[in-house]
């Protein structure tokens, strides 16, 4: 997850998240649940912040960039 400005606020992966419960090797829909907090424990501040997922199968590697917001 990073900040509007390129500043890289926390990463998730399988010792930080929720899982949907299958496994994420497996071909399909998944989603990762994310409590809110950077690396340091503190929530987030309102505001639009940026997500990249890196997604590998055997020698093909796909990235995608997206958006989201944050607001309460």
């Amino acid at each position: 997850i990073y900040t509007a400005s390129g500043r890289l606020i926390r990463v998730l992966d399988s010792n930080n998240t929720f899982e949907s419960g299958a496994d994420m090797n497996e071909g399909g829909y998944h989603e990762i649940m994310w409590d809110g907090l950077d690396v340091d424990g503190n929530f987030i501040a309102n505001g639009i912040y940026f997500y990249k997922i890196t997604a590998k199968s055997g020698s093909k590697t796909v990235t995608k960039i997206g958006k989201l917001a944050k607001a309460r």
